[in-house]
């Protein structure tokens, strides 16, 4: 999280992995997260691992700004119900239409890049999450083994 001229901004990394069980894949958490504490630290940045709850809080803020409803979702209490996390986050409606989508009352566009170079910059993604405005914005990163 990091303030200027007043905007809180907070970004989160999602960090996923293909593994043959979940020993191997919790190892793997366990030294990505290890990794990327110690290079935040380095630039006076602090990171922390989210659980579900939270996670889907971010979604359910993004997807209901404004409404002034505490976001409180129990899991065991929802599968009790046969209810879907989805259902708790999803806003109340959705319109596509050719160039944007309708969220709500709120108006969203998609940008998908096609072609891009094989190496980008840093400042780009910074310069794309420094917008005053709620975003979501996706990045997959597939290493190239040499």
């Amino acid at each position: 999280m990091s303030e200027s001229n007043n905007i809180v901004h907070e970004k989160y990394i999602t960090v996923a992995t293909e593994k043959k069980n979940i020993e191997e894949a919790r190892t793997f958490f366990t030294r990505v997260g290890n990794d990327l504490t110690a290079d935040y630290a380095k630039i006076s940045s602090k990171i922390a691992e989210l659980g579900y709850k939270d996670r889907l809080r971010i979604f359910n803020d993004f997807f209901k700004t404004g409404e002034n409803e505490e976001f409180d979702f129990d899991l065991k209490k929802a599968m009790a119900k046969g209810a879907d996390f989805k259902d708790y986050i999803s806003p109340d409606s959705l319109e596509f239409k050719k160039d944007f989508i309708k969220i709500g009352d709120k108006y969203a566009r998609t940008v998908f890049l096609k072609e891009y170079p094989s190496f980008l910059k840093d400042s780009m993604i910074s310069e794309l999450t420094d917008f005053s405005r709620s975003m979501m914005l996706s990045i997959t990163i597939q290493p190239m083994v040499l």
